[in-house]
């Protein structure tokens, strides 16, 4: 029995370790438009590679995935897919290169898209962000996007609230 028990705690070492990570996925969030006018897209977002369903810790490699259901006239366009954070009351957004640059929350001549020319399908999932957090504390992710021949943004009117706390499994938080 108890050789039995030493080969199962070998097996499982050599499973990965994301083979047991947890995901939590957000409800989704109906998106309007910049011009006043209704959207039936919707914006979801999941996070992956947790320890725990409950928690987001700065210590796990997480899996950030924006999934977009856009509105049927927009499918099959391309657009471009913008990426606003406010954290400690300070505007941040994604940039092409994986980067958040500082924003002013203001002006739109200053909102840079992280993905351009994607082309719209009826479901969408881009993983957005991998990685450990660099920072605890309540993340608002906001998203957008512009469709081709649109003057307008379609996105989320609220945001996605990801709480991080410090630390992790491993650390006894």
């Amino acid at each position: 029995m108890r050789r039995i028990i030493i080969n199962f705690i070998i097996l499982l070492s050599a499973i990965p370790l994301h083979s047991f990570a947890e995901e939590t996925t957000f409800s989704s969030i109906k998106a309007i438009r910049s011009n006043g006018k209704a959207s039936s897209t919707t914006f979801q977002l999941s996070v992956s590679g947790l320890d725990s369903d409950t928690k987001i810790t700065t210590a796990n490699n997480a899996v950030i995935t924006l999934n977009v259901n856009p509105a049927a006239d927009d499918i099959g366009k391309t657009a471009d897919i913008f990426n606003a954070v406010l954290v400690n009351k300070k505007w941040w957004v994604l940039d092409e290169t994986g980067t958040y640059i500082p924003w002013n929350g203001a002006s739109l001549k200053k909102l840079v898209p992280f993905q351009e020319g994607v082309t719209l399908e009826k479901s969408l999932s881009i993983d957005f962000l991998s990685g450990k957090f660099n920072i605890a504390g309540e993340l608002r992710y906001f998203f957008a996007y512009v469709a081709e021949g649109s003057n307008y943004f379609v996105l989320t009117p609220k945001a996605f609230k990801l709480n991080v706390v410090e630390g992790g499994s491993d650390t006894g938080s």
